[in-house]
């Protein structure tokens, strides 16, 4: 390894670095707002009622899911994280028109004279049909009532920022940090190696050149 592919490595490095700390510096600003909005919303709240997991409705669903997948671009495969919402389904309303009309025709009979019946049957009323699909996973803000106070929707807003976009990034970023430190110390073992090598090998010539040069 030349001195060349690992300076390209602790380049990368720093680059991820430098990015992960400015997304926990934004991390820390998204939490302190998140509860520092939650004591408002605490606050002006009735007496005896606190914003809290003891108003959580025991049918809560996740509202977001995490995958995972693995970055190959390098010599060392690192996981890469991110967060998905799935889209509520609607309700479906469909409306059947059954309209059944029939002709009866001519009937021949023996022995008697050719009648035309024709006969037409009312139309049946519309039948109108409702499917509903089952809804999605209900917002976390109507578990605390209609009426919710801005504060605790400003302190939603926070936390959905840093579930979304801050988390999965920091989480893949030091992955990403993991992976590149260990195709430095690869690197640079196989450089120590090389290094050995050369320098084994210039001594052997060394003493040999020496040897040649003294007289028997």
């Amino acid at each position: 390894m030349t001195s060349e592919h690992i300076d390209g490595l602790l380049a990368r490095y720093l680059g991820l670095l430098h990015e992960y700390t400015e997304l926990r510096s934004q991390l820390s600003t998204h939490q302190s707002s998140m509860f520092g909005n939650l004591a408002r919303a605490n606050f002006s709240a009735e007496r005896g009622f606190r914003y809290g997991p003891d108003h959580f409705d025991g049918r809560m669903q996740a509202l977001v899911r995490l995958s995972l997948s693995e970055d190959d671009s390098g010599s060392e495969p690192a996981p890469s994280f991110a967060v998905t919402r799935p889209k509520k389904e609607v309700e479906v309303e469909a409306t059947d028109d059954v309209m059944e009309t029939k002709d009866a025709g001519e009937k021949k009979q023996e022995d008697e004279t050719d009648t035309t019946k024709n006969t037409t049957e009312k139309p049946r009323p519309k039948k109108s049909s409702k499917k509903k699909e089952p809804a999605g996973p209900r917002d976390p803000l109507q578990w605390f009532g209609v009426l919710t106070p801005m504060a605790l929707r400003q302190a939603q807003s926070e936390a959905i920022e840093v579930i979304d976009n801050i988390v999965p990034r920091l989480t893949t970023l030091s992955a990403e940090m993991a992976a590149v430190e260990i195709e430095v110390r690869r690197a640079r073992k196989k450089r120590a190696k090389a290094l050995g090598l050369q320098e084994k090998e210039g001594k052997s010539t060394a003493a040999n050149a020496t040897e040649a040069a003294v007289p028997i």
